[in-house]
């Protein structure tokens, strides 16, 4: 059955190279019985037989941000008058905004299945050549199915940027009969589903570059491998480049590759990722999902297997449950065998609160992965998580408070892969070190020397306060890493507003990405400061509320570094000290011109 869409592009958009990118969403208009409009995913099975809804694309100023676009998409029998709430602005039909010389709009229809675009839908508005394409105001046939749009601006200086904006749909209202607002009702969104196959027939083979491009995709699993799953499980990556990321693809047990084609935030995670759903419901054993991160030009990076066990296994899965008390780690630890598959939780019990579960000394052991779960970890001068260097001394804290004191050193230690999900943490040395990062969702109220040292990712981490106060000699450091290549670390939405030390204090570093940081730092430290080698380095959306410099006669040697929307310090034109050289990238291009 064929269905008529009519495409009306309404609203405004700032069309500056400062235009901020962020998410598509695709929402459906409905109407119940009492006249109340509820929204939901764009599904043509949703709207029933025998009716040829207008599908509208508007263009939202975003309430808050000027240089935000968002983007909403409504459907129904007809053309909905509409307005907007008192606090968002008016809009303006988007024919009519001015383009900046040399740059171009693209609208862009893609089969949300598959990601295939229907070129012959495309519209291309430009600042040179005026429209081309389809006329986006005539009726067009489109089959049953879900579809994405897509917006690019493609200016001289950012020749593939797409608009895409997450719209919280309850901040604005429809009129559906002119003079009478209705609200509408907040449903969280349908995620691609993750399709199972019968398993994979050997390693998944590295994919040609894109284009001319060279550098490679920077991402990060945001799971924590080998966890035990039941029902829908949202699982997703990280992903950046310096050009900017075409999608995501993700694949269950050989099965079908879905392509995710924007970040949104995943509801289990908190996180804005390429994510998906995985359904165990009525599974058991393990199942296997492999990610490829495609960029618009350049390497697309294959990460590895991520290992998910769907299913009750006690044997895989056992448990420590601890009622009010306090407890010393190392015979808890005494109870547990070697355990390389899995993990052993030691949990507070049903209904005890963490605050009320103490686990207090040192923890020495090997080839075990260890997960603390709504307990309180107590850490002295000695105390720490040794692995002995094993490649199986993993450590998981979820929804646990770890507190040092004035000496307390590192959590981890000589180990392999360290864990932190919903946790807070205070008065450590050194909070992240040792080992493996992942820290998502993480609340550190204060780090006296630094905080991170790791290989990695952060996602959703705030530190209160870094200050060494009277406990070290040695200067603090949000970020520090000694004597090391560090690659394919990500940092994404961290902030530290009373850093009373240096910020990002990298050496030798590629391939990595430096997302929507918010870092303040006291005094006279340096809020960036770079050494080494630097190759493949984005750092987009960011402010470094301090000075900042590139260290030429610490060896800074630049081979593709891109600030992309980030400012440092607060002298025009707010960039490092340094900055002029041929292989850093500025954009938007006008940050480097200082007003007279």
């Amino acid at each position: 059955m064929q269905h008529l869409f009519r495409f009306i592009i309404v609203g405004s958009i700032l069309l500056s190279s400062q235009a901020l990118a962020s998410q598509t969403i695709y929402k459906i208009l409905e109407q119940d019985d009492e006249g109340v409009a509820s929204h939901r995913a764009l599904d043509r099975t949703l709207i029933g037989d025998g009716i040829d809804p207008v599908l509208q694309f508007i263009m939202l100023d975003s309430p808050t941000d000027p240089d935000t676009a968002q983007l909403l998409w409504v459907a129904s029998e007809k053309p909905i008058p509409w307005t907007r709430t008192a606090e968002v602005q008016s809009y303006r039909m988007i024919e009519y905004a001015d383009l900046p010389e040399g740059s171009r709009l693209e609208y862009r229809i893609f089969t949300h299945e598959t990601g295939d675009e229907l070129t012959s839908l495309r519209h291309v508005r430009s600042a040179d050549d005026g429209d081309y394409g389809v006329d986006p105001t005539v009726i067009n046939e489109l089959p049953d199915a879900v579809y994405d749009l897509h917006v690019h601006l493609l200016t001289p200086d950012r020749p593939t940027q797409i608009l895409k904006q997450l719209v919280d749909v309850s901040d604005f209202a429809i009129d559906l009969n002119v003079d009478e607002e209705v609200g509408l009702e907040n449903e969280e969104d349908v995620a691609p589903k993750l399709e199972p196959g019968d398993g994979f027939k050997g390693e998944t083979k590295q994919p040609a570059n894109i284009g001319d491009g060279k550098a490679i995709a920077i991402a990060q699993w945001n799971v924590v491998p080998q966890q035990q799953i039941a029902g829908s499980f949202d699982l997703g990556v990280v992903a950046h480049h310096v050009d900017g990321i075409d999608h995501v693809a993700l694949s269950l047990d050989g099965g079908p590759w879905i392509k995710i084609n924007e970040p949104t935030i995943n509801p289990r995670t908190g996180s804005e990722e390429y994510w998906a759903t995985l359904d165990a419901s009525g599974k058991t054993g393990w199942q296997e999902v492999r990610a490829i991160a495609v960029p618009n030009s350049g390497k697309p990076r294959v990460l590895k297997t991520m290992r998910l066990y769907a299913g009750e296994n006690e044997e895989l899965f056992p448990e420590i449950v601890l009622d009010s008390g306090t407890y010393k780690v190392g015979q808890l630890i005494n109870m547990i065998q070697p355990h390389t598959e899995g993990w052993v939780t030691i949990r507070a019990a049903d209904g005890v609160s963490r605050d009320k579960v103490i686990i207090v000394g040192n923890a020495n052991t090997r080839d075990r992965h260890i997960k603390f779960k709504g307990i309180t970890r107590k850490l002295g001068q000695w105390d720490e998580h040794y692995g002995n260097y094993s490649p199986e001394s993993w450590w998981w804290f979820d929804d646990t408070r770890i507190e040092g004191n004035t000496r307390s050193r590192w959590i981890v230690h000589h180990s392999s892969r360290q864990y932190y999900t919903d946790t807070s943490i205070t008065d450590m040395q050194t909070t992240f070190s040792g080992a493996s990062l992942l820290a998502r969702n993480v609340v550190i109220e204060r780090g006296w020397e630094d905080i991170c040292r790791c290989f990695g990712m952060m996602v959703n981490v705030t530190v209160n306060k870094l200050d060494r106060g009277k406990f070290t000699t040695y200067h603090p450091d949000l970020f520090q890493w000694f004597n090391v290549n560090l690659d394919n670390f990500i940092a994404q939405d961290v902030s530290s507003p009373n850093n009373v030390g240096q910020g990002l204090f990298p050496g030798h570093i590629k391939n990595s990405a430096f997302v929507r940081m918010d870092i303040t730092t006291v005094g006279s430290y340096r809020a960036l400061q770079m050494q080494g080698k630097t190759q493949n380095v984005l750092i987009k959306d960011c402010s470094f509320n301090g000075p900042g410099n590139l260290r030429y006669d610490k060896g800074f040697k630049p081979e593709g570094l891109v600030f992309r929307n980030s400012t440092v310090g607060n002298t025009q034109p707010r960039l490092p000290e340094g900055w002029r050289h041929k292989e850093i990238k500025i954009y938007p291009i006008e940050q480097t011109q200082v007003p007279k």
